[in-house]
């Protein structure tokens, strides 16, 4: 059985920039750095507002600054998930880009409706859709 998800958050996300599978998006109020395996913290933005990096991970996008969450000091932000019973059972994948990741297969990508929306599919185990 395959799994589909996306978050409610970035349904409503401009796509702003492409590299590898990875992307900035934003729709005016917030950005976010997502890479190819799902997780926060994108490097090539512009200087955060605290003035201290140029990679995104979820940014306040107010009065012509961008105000930096996820990615100053460390980025540490991550996200797995597994199969608990039936076929695949036992099948786990995670990514955290401070300590990289396991179990995941990057698909493909693809972009909708004139750069409007973004999609990255990654897999667990061949089985679990992302």
């Amino acid at each position: 059985m395959k799994f589909k998800y996306m978050a409610a958050a970035t349904a409503m996300l401009a796509l702003a920039g492409v590299a590898h599978g990875q992307a900035i998006i934003t729709n005016g109020t917030i950005k976010l750095g997502v890479n190819a395996l799902g997780a926060l913290n994108v490097g090539g933005g512009v200087l955060s507002a605290q003035g201290s990096t140029t990679t995104v991970g979820l940014r306040l996008l107010t009065g012509g600054l961008e105000y930096e969450s996820t990615a100053d000091g460390c980025t540490c932000e991550g996200w797995g998930a597994g199969i608990a019973s039936g076929v695949g059972a036992g099948a786990t994948g995670y990514n955290n880009t401070a300590v990289g990741s396991a179990g995941l297969t990057f698909v493909s990508e693809t972009a909708y409706g004139a750069g409007t929306s973004y999609k990255v599919v990654s897999t667990i185990g061949g089985m679990l859709q992302v």
